[in-house]
């Protein structure tokens, strides 16, 4: 059977760590640990994985990464519904800089028109809905 491990071993089917433990009652002079079971790890060889994955296909995501895919995305939609249009911009854009420039200014200029027709008409206090 070893000889097998050993061919599995060497084509990248499995591998394994020795492990050990400290014996209870080590005899003086003696060895102080002895073998414990084997820690076996199957593998999928390099060569083979592409293979494998055109016959499997993409393997469908876990539904704890998609839960957790969703909940950042409804937590990320949430803080840019808190933020000012220009805010937004900045957090979200990773494109062109002079198209980045130009969209920046222009949500500048619809933040600014924003607080203006937020303006309070008695108070003359002003103030971001």
């Amino acid at each position: 059977m070893h000889v097998v491990l050993k061919r599995l071993r060497e084509h990248g089917f499995l591998h394994w760590i020795r492990r050990s433990r400290p014996k209870e009652d080590p005899q003086p002079g003696g060895a102080i640990v002895e073998q414990a079971s084997n820690a076996y790890a199957l593998l999928v060889p390099e060569g083979l994985r592409s293979g494998l994955q055109q016959l499997l296909g993409k393997p469908p995501t876990p539904e704890c990464d998609a839960d957790r895919r969703r909940r950042d995305a409804a937590a990320f939609e949430d803080m840019l519904r808190g933020l000012s249009n220009e805010a937004r911009h900045n957090a979200t854009w990773n494109g062109d800089s002079l198209l980045g420039e130009t969209l920046k200014k222009l949500a500048a200029a619809v933040d600014r028109r924003d607080r203006i027709t937020c303006e309070s008409s008695t108070t003359d206090e002003t103030g971001v809905i």
